[in-house]
């Protein structure tokens, strides 16, 4: 929708393959064009501001989607990936412009016909390159993956995503693929990987850096965040318990950093107010004390805003796998 909006400003880029007869005048085949939008309004015509018409496309969830590079599979935004995906059955696709064409050098050709199985004869030589990939089959809604972010595959081989590309191959329209460094497990004195103590969670070294690795998108299984997680007074957060998929909600009450610890309320989701929570009082202390570490959100992105059953202004954190250096 941004590329969309940006077009009603600069103009939008139209192909001609006519050939004017001019002397000393060569055409360019790609001229840029600018489009007056017009639209009634109550009883008037009128010129329709480009804010309130990407507003309306949204509420009606009508999208661009012919704006869709389908020979690269990159699109504009996540709105129309979902759409496509919807549509079309598409597991991925790119998101950005497919401005950023790149030559691929001889050793990541053959890394991407080896990720691929396939010839390198039959993969082309250069690239299209974007910073995101929308992935259709991971989450409820589709998972948006970014570089710097960790992927991890079937294997639990943690990568730190650095790109995406969209590879020409013979036969088919095109191949998408993430390129990054792996991040090796750590391991303890018995050769074992090491993992957290509270959370249970494993270590990876995130130096030195590694080799670059190419694979595909549908290997990705899920989205680790390696960000340092910073929680405050009243946040919610999700608390691992003793065993495996045990997980608590848990209101701050005050944050002890020189201890790492925190004092938190156990809470529980009201059953007829979805959103709103209340204090748990069966089998649980008035105020528990409980270690950082064995916050699962840690690192992970506040999804959206939650109401307190007081009125406080809270944050639900998403539970996610946080890889530690």
């Amino acid at each position: 929708m941004d590329d969309l909006c940006q077009g009603f400003i600069d103009g939008f880029q139209v192909s001609y393959r006519a050939r004017l007869a001019i002397d000393n005048y060569e055409p360019s085949e790609v001229k840029t064009e600018r489009i007056l939008l017009l639209c009634w309004a109550a009883d008037h015509p009128g010129q329709c501001e480009v804010g309130k018409f990407l507003n309306r496309c949204k509420m009606t969830k009508q999208y661009f989607v012919c704006g869709t590079n389908q020979h690269t599979g990159i699109v504009p935004s996540v709105e129309a990936a979902k759409v496509i995906c919807c549509k079309k059955s598409h597991h991925a696709l790119l998101l950005g412009s497919s401005i950023g064409v790149s030559q691929l050098t001889s050793e990541n050709h053959i890394k991407i016909a080896t990720a691929l199985s396939l010839p390198p004869a039959e993969i082309s030589g250069v690239c299209t390159n974007t910073k995101k990939c929308f992935l259709s089959n991971i989450g409820y809604e589709g998972l948006v993956l970014s570089s710097n972010d960790v992927r991890s595959g079937g294997s639990e081989a943690v990568v730190c995503v650095q790109k995406f590309l969209s590879v020409r191959c013979r036969g088919e329209d095109y191949q998408l693929l993430g390129e990054g460094n792996v991040k090796p497990f750590q391991q303890d004195v018995s050769g074992q990987i090491d993992v957290n103590f509270w959370n249970g969670f494993p270590k990876v070294q995130m130096q030195p850096a590694s080799e670059t690795v190419f694979f595909r998108t549908e290997d990705v299984a899920r989205k680790d965040y390696l960000n340092i997680f910073k929680c405050y007074t009243n946040d919610m957060l999700l608390i691992q318990g003793e065993h495996p998929g045990d997980v608590w909600y848990g209101k701050v009450l005050s944050i002890d950093r020189a201890k790492h610890e925190l004092e938190i309320v156990f809470c529980v989701e009201k059953c007829h107010h979805p959103g709103r929570f209340k204090r748990e009082t069966y089998g649980r202390a008035p105020v528990n004390t409980v270690s950082l570490d064995s916050v699962t959100g840690a690192g992970a992105q506040v999804l959206c805003a939650m109401e307190w059953s007081e009125g406080h202004n809270l944050a639900l954190v998403q539970e996610v796998l946080t890889k530690e250096p």
